[in-house]
């Protein structure tokens, strides 16, 4: 049975759906509040009655055993007669599109923590086969999230599905599954950001893939692209899937041009001070001005309007002696003189 989405819809007596974040042919994916931990999560939620469970439960199992700081958490699968969906990560900022034709330290650096998300798949044995700047989420302090792994594959089995701009040559003739799919899709998103347009036309997209050779790469932004970015981004499009380097070679070789792994700067998502995650590198971190200011010790200071609070310590203490003075000194002094 498939539920009836729409804000306020209540899921697995945890869940309210609070509103739409995306939709495809046969899923949604809905921001939602969980009521038993108060967070903020997605539901990716089958909403056709033309696939089984079995297809979101398949693509839950691949999920789930990936456990990377820059893939999109998988939580919790549920299916009954309510409806069928599981649980993820919610990832509160912008695709990676926002980022098309900035500066290539904005670009790349985001782009290698993602090469490092994609190199540890492809250890797992899965090959996304869906890379595109859609499922590249920021959160609002700019750092990228590899997400929906629906198109996922084992790798050097047979697929279906995916978009045909995250297709590499051998996807679009059928071949079966391969890492190598991953980084020609890969190559074709860094030169979209970049240089601020595909290297296929929409008109021949499948065509292009198979046959086009890009131009060299540029950048919309007007800087001199780095040779050694230009021949890697290349190499990422070859027609030739042998000829292609695998992710941790594409972020090696990202590092070696100067470009270091960080989020991308927050201004492009927008950040918020009810952000859902906080990254802070250890070797960078500065201690905030209230944790500053309660680990200084505050030294005494005067305030030149008024009297100096030592002064007026002191002031107090030598009264406090002559009250001393006054009770127990000054009676035994009188009795004394009176026996006299």
């Amino acid at each position: 049975m498939t539920p009836d989405l729409k804000k306020g819809t209540e899921l697995a007596n945890r869940y309210t759906l609070l509103r739409r974040l995306g939709a495809g042919a046969d899923t949604q994916i809905w921001l939602a509040t969980d009521r038993m931990t108060h967070a903020s999560v997605a539901l990716k939620i089958l909403s056709s009655d033309r696939l089984p469970a079995e297809f979101l439960h398949k693509e839950w199992q691949t999920s789930i055993r990936l456990l990377h700081a820059h893939i999109v958490r998988v939580f919790e699968f549920h299916s009954d007669s309510n409806g069928t969906f599981y649980s993820l990560q919610f990832v509160d900022g912008a695709d990676a599109s926002v980022l098309s034709g900035a500066p290539l330290a904005h670009i790349l650096s985001p782009i290698i923590l993602i090469a490092n998300a994609l190199q540890y798949s492809h250890s797992k044995g899965v090959v996304h086969r869906d890379i595109k700047t859609s499922n590249i989420l920021l959160d609002s302090n700019g750092a990228p999230y590899l997400t929906d792994f629906g198109a996922a594959a084992l790798a050097k089995s047979e697929a279906a599905g995916g978009s045909l701009i995250a297709a590499s040559p051998q996807s679009v003739a059928g071949d079966l599954a391969l890492p190598a799919d991953d980084i020609f899709a890969f190559g074709g998103l860094i030169y979209d950001l970049v240089s601020g347009q595909s290297p296929y036309s929409s008109e021949s997209t499948s065509n292009d893939i198979l046959h086009k050779i890009p131009e060299p790469l540029t950048a919309a932004s007007g800087e001199s692209v780095p040779d050694d970015v230009v021949n890697l981004v290349a190499s990422m499009l070859d027609k030739d899937a042998a000829a292609r380097p695998d992710a941790e070679t594409v972020a090696a070789r990202l590092v070696a041009a100067g470009f270091t792994g960080a989020p991308a700067p927050a201004s492009y998502v927008g950040a918020t001070e009810s952000s859902s995650s906080e990254i802070i590198e250890a070797s960078t971190a500065v201690p905030s001005r209230k944790a500053s200011a309660a680990a200084t010790p505050v030294m005494p200071t005067t305030d030149k309007s008024g009297i100096n609070p030592r002064t007026v310590g002191i002031s107090l203490l030598a009264l406090l002696v002559l009250l001393v003075g006054v009770v127990f000194v000054l009676p035994k002094t009188v009795s004394t003189d009176d026996k006299a």
